[in-house]
């Protein structure tokens, strides 16, 4: 799993004080969402990974004619 990265240190600490409080149900889901915008690095996405708008496909294994028996 990705550890997260904070803005700072204060940021850190920040968050992990409004998660326990979001935990606990003091703090609502919106609150929560905006301590993490404002906490938490954006991600860069990966510029060496190439966007595929074909899933992969798994291989066709062809069906016997023979029966058994």
């Amino acid at each position: 799993m990705n550890k997260i990265k904070y803005r700072s240190k204060l940021d850190e600490t920040m968050h992990e004080m409004a998660k326990g409080l979001f935990n606990e149900g003091i703090m609502d889901e919106k609150t929560m969402r905006e301590f993490d915008v404002s906490c938490i690095k954006p991600v860069k996405p990966n510029s060496t990974a190439k966007p595929s708008l074909v899933p992969p496909q798994d291989p066709v294994k062809p069906k016997s004619s023979k029966r058994p028996g």
